[in-house]
Order: C-alpha cells, then sequence, then structure tokens
C-alpha cells in the first residue's frame, strides 16, 4: 500500500521556538515586574499567556496529518479517519493566501499547513487527488461495486448499471484472449480504476448476462497494468 509521510520541516521547531521563546522572555518580564511590585495579577496573566501559546502549538501539532493512504489519514495525535467518511476538503485563506487545507471527516478534522513539511509537494498531491476524487461527477455516481442482470424473455426483470459506467476509459482486457476477458476501466476525469466483468450463461428458461463493476485502489490497479 502506498504511504505518505507527512514529514515536518526544520524551519517548523526553528519558527516554534522563535515564537515560543517570545512568548516566554516576554512572560518572564511581566512575571519579574508582578513579583517585584507584589502584583499576583501580573504572574498569573504571563503564566496564563505562555500556557495559552503553548497549547495553542500543541493543538495544531497534533491537528496535523501523520501518514496518508488510500484508505485514510493518520493525525499525529494517533487518531485514524477513512476516505469513505470524508466530508470535504477547505482551504482556509487570509488575504488571498492559503493558511492551511482543512480536511474535515465525519469524526473529526485533520489541519494540513504545507509551510511546515519538508515534503509539502508529495503530501498536496495526494491530498488534491483526493480531492478531485471526492469532486468527480462520475465516480460519486457510481458505488464502490455495482451489479446488473439482463435475463431473455423476463426483461421486465431486466437491471443495468448507472449510465456513468459507460463513461469509463477501457485501459485493457486483463486476460487476454480469454473470452468475455475482464477488463480494466479508468475514470476520464479523476483517474480512478474499475475492474469490468461480463458474465453469460445460457439456460432453458433464457440466456443471462450479468455485468459487474468494482472499484480498484491504485494498489489493486497495478496487478493489472
Amino acid at each position: 500500500m502506498v504511504k505518505v509521510e507527512a514529514r515536518l520541516d526544520r524551519s517548523y521547531f526553528v519558527r516554534v521556538g522563535v515564537v515560543g521563546g517570545m512568548f516566554l522572555f516576554f512572560g518572564l518580564i511581566i512575571a519579574s515586574f508582578g513579583i517585584k511590585h507584589h502584583s499576583l495579577l501580573a504572574v498569573a496573566f504571563a503564566v496564563v499567556i505562555n500556557l495559552i501559546c503553548a497549547g495553542l502549538f500543541w493543538r495544531e501539532y497534533r491537528l496535523g496529518p501523520s501518514v496518508l493512504d488510500h484508505d485514510g489519514v493518520t493525525r499525529r495525535d494517533g487518531a485514524r479517519f477513512s476516505w469513505t467518511e470524508l466530508i470535504a476538503i477547505v482551504d482556509i485563506t487570509h488575504k488571498t493566501i492559503t493558511s492551511y487545507t482543512s480536511i474535515q471527516f465525519a469524526g473529526g478534522e485533520v489541519r494540513l499547513f504545507p509551510l511546515t513539511l519538508a515534503n509539502a509537494g508529495e503530501v498536496v498531491r495526494f491530498v488534491e487527488r483526493i480531492r478531485m476524487k471526492k469532486q468527480c461527477s462520475i465516480c460519486t455516481k457510481l458505488p464502490h461495486f455495482c451489479r446488473a442482470m439482463q435475463t431473455h424473455g423476463r426483461e421486465e426483470q431486466d437491471t443495468f448499471l448507472p449510465l456513468e459506467a459507460g463513461k469509463l476509459k477501457r485501459i485493457k482486457d486483463t486476460e487476454p484472449g480469454k473470452t468475455r476477458s475482464p477488463e480494466l476501466d479508468q475514470c476520464p476525469e479523476c483517474g480512478t480504476y474499475y475492474l469490468y466483468e461480463i458474465e453469460y450463461e445460457y439456460l432453458a428458461t433464457g440466456s443471462e448476462d450479468e455485468q459487474k463493476l468494482t472499484r480498484l485502489s491504485d494498489e489493486e490497479a497495478a496487478k493489472y497494468l
């Protein structure tokens, strides 16, 4: 299974150290002033400000992605989310500049800050592909697996694959030379692969044609490429 590890860049730790050091420095000044003038309020303010700063950094760190794969994403706090529970991928911008990308699931959120990652390009490309699949006008109307059957003489019971199945692009036969070989299809819009299978059975009561369409992961499709 292809996995992408979101690796924090060294500059991230430098920035955290600099900002945290500044808060600590000013906090110590305020606390010293409070101690010198017997002001408990000043000391408390200095402590609270530093705790808030540390809490914000720690929270954003834990909400970041650790590992992304074709099944889902694992957050740095260990929480695991499946792409099947994905609600939306939203770019949070500030003055036309993307601050971070919010990957929203039914059970929580993962926040991607590209500027903090050493392999930002790799991670962003992975997430963008997931976004394309989420928004694909073809794949969003195709279930993970669908099946249809037509029986001669009982046309009123016939079922058919969704119309979107006809928009898939044929890549190759998976068993060349075989009659009605299963074929590898691909969505022309987002690149998702599907296995299309056809079965035919002759019966005295009427022949049966059956079609099955199964969505494949990139790893599953690679076996046929």
